[in-house]
């Protein structure tokens, strides 16, 4: 009889949401709703202060749709074995010690800025912290993907992100590192951080905005050759060296061409050789939904001329100027709607509630705004209004059940 509350009486099943009791389904279940959860956070980051409060919150957001537990205190002991340890485990620390020992890290973390991430000693004091963090292993479950997803908010909230595709490339080089770092063995840890540092700056580019870590490593190989987007119209003929995220890299005599993935009728292959018309470049912006720019006169312009000024994509704390010809979709304004603001991102966001409630004041429309904001909100509302929209959540009214429920009156009546 097992001893652990968490699993299933008799097995080595956790307790699930699903009642799934078959351990390898319950592990697909998980992989898929964390992977979910990640790719929205990236989004929509959980918001916090890098306290033991925001750790459980990010913990809550990757598991609370399979285990009831998640972003709870685990209650009971850990063993895990090791392959690195030989088939040891670490030493987790006692349920009773867990909460002094994240206060303790989380609080160094918060007292000292992480400074460049790709010089050693800034790396180093990071990896001393999240073996801290990991030594803890403060969840019966999912402590590794959490420590990853928190350090990722905290490294991005300070201008250091991390490659994540580096880091999670093998996971079990990644966990391998970590408890090294337990026993003392830093290195590893805080070399994987310096990578990981270097290798998001480098995959910026001023041309396609970021580079897909297999584009990265394959311009690597072939001397970091210089990265050109075709006019429209061009006729491209050579071979695909990989994909980017919207664009396939054709190989050139002296340099790459960054060809549109709309330009295919097919999904290009690594290597296949294509033969492929250009058909638009919008993707050089690097202009999504929900981008704000200023539109400011041109330095040195006598006849007054615009160009509007955005954020950098490749250097964090820049800017970025485009003439106002390229823009053929755009909306000026002094606000937005939340709806328009989805996929955006601000240090500070005001909302503004409408005097009375409706019924598009809904819970999940405040939830998005809130979520627009990486540091402070403000509230402009009623206590009413405010009221009446965290207790009314979104209901669906396209007519498709009142559709379906007349076809099947339809067929009964024809006796079909």
């Amino acid at each position: 009889m097992s001893s652990d509350p968490y699993v299933y009486e008799g097995t080595d099943t956790l307790r699930n949401n699903a009642g799934i009791r078959d351990p390898e389904a319950l592990t697909e279940r998980e992989q898929i709703v964390s992977f979910q959860a990640l790719r929205q956070m990236l989004k929509e980051p959980v918001l916090g202060n890098f306290d033991q409060a925001h750790f459980a919150a990010i913990h809550k957001r990757l598991f609370a749709e399979v285990y009831p537990w998640a972003g709870e205190t685990r209650t009971i002991e850990l063993w895990k074995p090791e392959i690195v340890l030989q088939g040891k485990s670490v030493a987790y620390t006692p349920p009773a010690g867990i909460e002094q020992q994240m206060r303790t890290a989380l609080a160094s973390l918060v007292q000292e800025q992480p400074g460049n991430l790709k010089e050693s000693r800034p790396a180093m004091r990071l990896a001393q912290n999240m073996a801290t963090l990991f030594q803890a292993h403060p969840f019966r479950e999912g402590n590794t993907c959490t420590l990853l997803a928190f350090m990722e908010q905290y490294a991005r909230h300070h201008q250091q992100p991390l490659d994540q595709a580096l880091i999670n490339r093998v996971p079990s080089e990644t966990r391998d590192a970590l408890v090294l770092a337990t026993r003392g063995q830093i290195r590893p840890l805080s070399e994987m951080v310096r990578n990981a540092r270097y290798s998001e700056e480098q995959r910026a580019h001023p041309v396609l905005g970021r580079l897909s870590a297999e584009a990265f490593e394959a311009t690597r190989l072939m001397g970091a050759p210089r990265i050109v987007l075709p006019e429209p119209g061009t006729q491209i003929r050579r071979q695909v060296v990989a994909t980017s995220y919207h664009h396939a890299l054709v190989r050139q005599d002296r340099e790459i061409a960054a060809v549109p993935l709309s330009s295919f009728r097919v999904m290009p292959e690594n290597n296949s050789r294509v033969d492929v018309r250009v058909l638009r470049n919008d993707e050089g912006l690097r202009l999504f939904n929900g981008d704000i720019g200023l539109a400011l006169p041109q330095p040195g312009a006598s006849d007054g001329a615009l160009r509007v000024v955005f954020p950098s994509a490749t250097h964090p704390g820049g800017f970025r100027s485009v003439s106002p010809a390229r823009l053929s979709e755009l909306d000026t304004a002094f606000a937005m709607t939340v709806h328009k603001s989805q996929g955006s991102e601000f240090d500070g966001v005001l909302v503004l509630l409408p005097a009375q409630a409706g019924a598009l004041c809904t819970r999940e429309l405040l939830y998005t705004a809130v979520t627009r904001a990486r540091r402070r909100v403000t509230l402009a509302a009623g206590l009413p209004v405010l009221q009446a929209a965290t207790r009314s959540p979104t209901r669906r009214q396209g007519g498709f059940a009142v559709r379906l429920r007349e076809a099947m009156q339809a067929i009964e009546g024809r006796g079909d």
